[in-house]
């Protein structure tokens, strides 16, 4: 397993100002909630700072300590016993894997895609190690993410090539 490309991003700008510099045009971002937009732009940074596009059939692996933590607080306050109408735009992010979903719709990426809750970047390794030598993939993008608010997030991603 050999590194392609590594990004971190940390607390560094907000993360719309980041969008428009590096992506402008993808407009699902703006419904997107903080763990998918600090992927995606994280993403869209490492790929674009070194001229990278994803193999079609590129494992995407990400995992994190807070999972959605952010969105599944702002869904639960729109949660009324008495008037029981949560909001479903809120609930389709309260899946952390749906960072890597929008990843791999927006990358053509026809592989495997995951979200682990995990204590360590170290850890987040030995599971892209094994997923790469059991699935045959050629690449592998592995990322740690962390968002807790718009001032409290943080990306670590690398690119692996097999």
């Amino acid at each position: 397993m050999q590194t392609i490309a590594e990004i971190n991003i940390c607390n560094e700008q907000n993360l719309t100002d980041l969008y428009r510099r590096y992506v402008g045009d993808y407009p699902k971002f703006f419904k997107m909630d903080g763990l998918s937009k600090l992927g995606f732009v994280a993403t869209e940074m490492l790929l674009k700072e070194n001229q990278l596009k994803l193999e079609e059939n590129c494992c995407i692996i990400f995992g994190g300590k807070q999972g959605c933590i952010s969105n599944d607080k702002n869904f639960q306050t729109t949660i009324d016993k008495k008037n029981y109408f949560p909001s479903p735009s809120l609930f389709v992010y309260t899946l952390p894997n749906i960072v890597t979903g929008e990843l791999a719709i927006r990358n053509k990426v026809y592989g495997e895609t995951m979200f682990y809750f995990l204590e360590s970047e170290e850890q987040l390794l030995k599971l892209t190690e094994l997923t790469i030598s059991k699935n045959h993939c050629k690449q592998a993008l592995c990322g740690f993410v962390d968002y807790i608010s718009e001032n409290n997030y943080r990306a670590h991603l690398i690119l692996f090539e097999n």
